[in-house]
């Protein structure tokens, strides 16, 4: 049965002989009307503390979940982020070291390509150094074989020239002294031999010639040969003749 303090107070007892004294009762019913009041506006407060109490634990509690929720779901993306991260970073090793591998690649056949041709200059160098020698010692030999003093292309032009009128003009004087050289012909008899010194001139002049034709052909074989051609003054070697050095001309023009 529920008892409320306002019952208290006016519960009714019944008269009884020897009984107690109706101001005590009274009395003591006041008070303990008051103390169950207080009591029970105390039990009042404290249900409604704890009921607040069990709101807020509620809304800890769906807080709590809440960042339980939160902190697992922040893990997996962590996780999942590192787990890419990881990946995008082996991708990019792995691209790295396949860019570095063509790079040392490309590198590496660079400087292959650039020992053989410098292989192959140093060959040409060798073979120019050699044929260069080559040609220089031939045309030394030409140089140390050839006859001093003989004519340049001027000399033979000019006694060329003089030459043709004295053969136009030949004629007309042998036909003068025909009969007398005739006749002296028969008056001195047979014919002499032609005298050794004239013989000696005669071969000398060919086989200068001649030499100064195998020269001009030995050096144009050489320049040949050699796939160069050969620095030299134009007034020193004029049609595969020597000019001297009384009459060479002093140009300093160069034909390469």
């Amino acid at each position: 049965m529920k008892v409320t303090p306002l019952d208290i107070r006016r519960k009714e007892f019944k008269r009884s002989m020897r009984g107690y004294s109706d101001e005590e009762v009274d009395l003591f019913l006041d008070e303990v009307a008051d103390e169950f009041e207080r009591l029970f506006q105390e039990n009042i407060e404290l249900q409604e503390r704890v009921q607040r109490l069990e709101e807020q634990m509620a809304a800890h509690a769906q807080l709590r979940e809440a960042l339980e929720k939160t902190l697992i779901t922040a893990q997996l993306q962590a996780d999942e982020i590192k787990a890419n991260a990881r990946k995008e970073s082996e991708l990019i090793l792995r691209d790295a070291e396949l860019k570095a591998r063509d790079m040392v690649g490309e590198s590496y056949k660079e400087t292959q390509r650039v020992q053989q041709a410098l292989i192959q200059l140093k060959r040409l160098e060798e073979d120019f150094r050699f044929k260069f020698r080559s040609l220089l010692e031939g045309h030394l030999k030409l140089l140390e074989e050839a006859p001093l003093g003989v004519p340049s292309r001027e000399v033979p032009s000019r006694s060329a020239a003089q030459e043709q009128p004295a053969a136009k003009a030949a004629p007309t004087e042998s036909a003068k002294p025909a009969a007398e050289e005739d006749t002296a012909e028969l008056s001195s008899g047979p014919p002499e031999l032609a005298s050794p010194s004239s013989s000696e001139s005669g071969a000398d002049t060919s086989e200068s010639v001649r030499v100064q034709q195998d020269g001009s052909g030995a050096s144009g074989a050489a320049q040949e040969e050699s796939g160069f051609v050969f620095g030299r003054r134009l007034s020193d070697l004029e049609n595969g003749f020597f000019v001297p050095e009384s009459t060479r001309d002093k140009s300093r023009d160069f034909e390469w």
